[in-house]
């Protein structure tokens, strides 16, 4: 039974954008079976079309792959999962060992008219899994401004977001290929409770691309064979190249001259991509899966400022928008008579504390101390005001809108209310007054008089914005000095240590049960706080391999309880969706919960 969140939980940011193409929000040919096209907005600007990657896993990122690439399954809008077999079929063959067999369906094809083969269920296994990387995290250095991670000359770094949280790691046996190529079956060492998403969005990248790019073999055949014998036989040489090719490779904002790099297998490929402004997409005339659009071309165009995002939806230069809505813009569209498809979203706001940085909230800065750092914690959280951010910015969008209070599954889902109620969140209060009253006395408690706390966000936001102005006031009051360090690029810094505290979304494309385990597990891959709790390593190494739900549920009540015992986190709210869209421009929008959100079902959009 699947409880929680994406194994990847991807990062919903906003940022900066220029001036916008001019682009038309619907246009429709004479004839029904002409060529249309729809324009739709989003939030924060695209930078790369591969987001299985530590740098590129971000939302923004993975809206425009899901465009551009299939894959065995996804979830509909009743975050039920469903299979498309046009790309393929897999079956579980055998619980011990479990065994599970992939097959690649003779529809599965690239853009560039290359079959989907068994080499490349190869590579998205290899470079997610972590298992064929040759040098360990803590010695790949890491660029603090941009995140992008170097290993050593000549060593094989795959900077995956998933590796250490799927069952990919837990296959020491190489995969078996069948004798057509086709398939592909894997025999995992344990019984893994996620094994129907590991290969969830693992699918971005081309082998017989990456051999192009990164080997120099142009022929497809003997790219992915040489793939293959790469992973096969653990080359190092050629692993280095693929690897570094795969971390920045795919990395672009504006149309690359390599068109190789737009090569992917969904409906619709990018034809063309204009930094900070826009991504367009058009038919992939190679696509006879079951998902052909019916529109033949899509723009994605870029608002950080949700005000130039409704006028444009006013103004008829695109037909759909989605960002991180406000009172002032739900009353701004409600003004411009806008529809608007309104509820709650899998993505939820938090507040991290760094501990591993020299910082207010790190034990080292203390001498060790870290019952004291640890007091230091708490008084943070228990000031932060999460009622009144709650009351002043979510309720106005979506009046019945509750503070989240698990970190590990979402409300509605089995065991969260009972996690909930067990987990110790209700000792952290809401804020406000008493919250700030427990927080001075805390502080006394500990010693520490006006600890120094560099508070990091998305400074383009104006929702983020308003609540730092927040957190400001009451953290000031409960006795802290605040440093606002908010930034454009700050999903670029994460993890760099530069900042004590930071707040942002968390964004879930399935519902897995071990979606938080890249959180919190002790140098997984966005775990970026430097947390580290042997009790929390042992419950998720646990959890991989509990398929009951009953026995789900009381590993992840440990997870939470010890999690808000080390007072490292809080959770805030779950985001308010809102689209914001002309009902007489665009048909066939149909919102998740999970992300991809306004996305979702594109195969079914029209143009009016």
């Amino acid at each position: 039974m699947n409880l929680g969140r994406k194994i990847i939980p991807i990062i919903a940011v906003t940022a900066t954008a220029a001036s916008l193409a001019a682009c038309g929000g619907v246009t429709k040919s004479e004839t029904s079976s002409g060529p249309s096209s729809l324009t739709v907005g989003w939030n924060q600007s695209f930078y790369s079309i591969n987001d299985q990657t530590g740098t590129g896993n971000n939302v923004t990122n993975a809206n425009i792959s899901y465009l551009t690439n299939s894959q065995f399954n996804y979830f509909d809008a009743d975050n039920q999962l469903q299979k498309d077999t046009s790309f393929g079929t897999y079956e579980k063959v055998s619980d011990d060992p479990l065994t599970v067999k992939y097959t690649l369906a003779d529809t599965a094809k690239w853009s560039d008219g290359v079959p989907v083969t068994a080499a490349d269920l190869i590579f998205g296994f290899g470079a997610n899994s972590g298992n064929f990387n040759t040098v360990s995290d803590d010695d790949v250095k890491t660029d603090e401004n941009t995140g992008a991670k170097t290993p050593p000359k000549g060593e094989a770094y795959f900077n995956a977001a998933a590796a250490g949280a799927n069952g990919f790691q837990y296959i020491s046996k190489f995969p078996t290929i069948s004798d057509d190529g086709k398939s592909v079956t894997l025999v995992y060492d344990k019984p893994f409770a996620d094994w129907e998403v590991d290969f969830y969005n693992a699918l971005r990248t081309p082998a017989h691309v990456m051999a192009s790019e990164a080997l120099g073999i142009k022929d497809a055949t003997k790219g992915n064979e040489a793939v293959i014998k790469a992973f096969q036989t653990k080359d190092k040489a050629a692993l280095a190249k693929l690897a570094d090719f795969w971390n920045s490779g795919f990395d672009f904002g504006n149309t690359p001259s390599d068109k190789q790099l737009l090569v992917g297998s969904g409906p619709y490929v990018i034809s063309k991509a204009k930094q900070d402004q826009y991504v367009t997409v058009t038919k992939n005339p190679n696509y006879a899966g079951e998902h052909k659009g019916k529109v033949d071309q899509i723009t994605v165009k870029f608002f950080p400022d949700a005000t130039q995002a409704l006028q444009a939806l006013k103004n008829g230069e695109m037909s759909a928008y989605e960002g991180q809505a406000t009172t002032d813009s739900v009353k701004d569209a409600e003004a411009k008579g806008l529809d608007m498809h309104r509820g709650l979203e899998s993505t939820y706001e938090h507040i991290d504390l760094t501990v591993n940085n020299g910082g207010p909230f790190d034990p080292s800065t203390y001498g060790g101390d870290e019952a004291k750092a640890k007091l230091v914690r708490q008084a943070f959280l228990m000031a932060y005001p999460r009622q009144e951010i709650m009351d002043k910015i979510i309720k106005p969008i979506v009046p019945d809108a509750k503070l989240r209070t698990s970190l590990t599954t979402f409300n509605g889902a089995p065991g969260y209310d009972e996690i909930s109620a067990a987990n110790g969140s209700a000792a952290y209060g809401a804020g406000g007054t008493d919250g700030i009253a427990k927080a001075k006395a805390l502080l006394k408690q500990a010693g520490v008089k006006n600890p120094v706390v560099r508070e990091m966000y998305d400074k383009t936001n104006p929702r983020r914005a308003a609540e730092y102005a927040l957190a400001e006031a009451a953290e000031t009051a409960a006795g802290f000095k605040m440093v606002n360090k908010g930034d454009a690029q700050w999903s670029n810094k994460l993890g760099n240590k530069s900042y004590d505290a930071i707040f942002f979304g968390w964004n879930s494309t399935t519902t897995s049960v071990l979606g938080s385990m890249a959180n919190y597990v002790g140098k997984a891959g966005s775990n970026f706080q430097g947390y580290d709790n042997a009790t929390v390593n042992k419950a998720y190494a646990d959890l991989q391999f509990t398929t009951d739900q009953k026995e789900q549920i009381a590993l992840l009540k440990t997870i939470d309880t010890e999690i808000y015992k080390d007072a490292v986190t809080l959770p805030i709210f779950e985001f308010p969706g809102v689209v914001f869209y002309d009902g007489k421009a665009i048909g066939g929008l149909d919102p998740a919960y999970l992300s991809p959100n306004m996305f979702y079902g594109y195969w079914n959009w029209t143009a009016k």
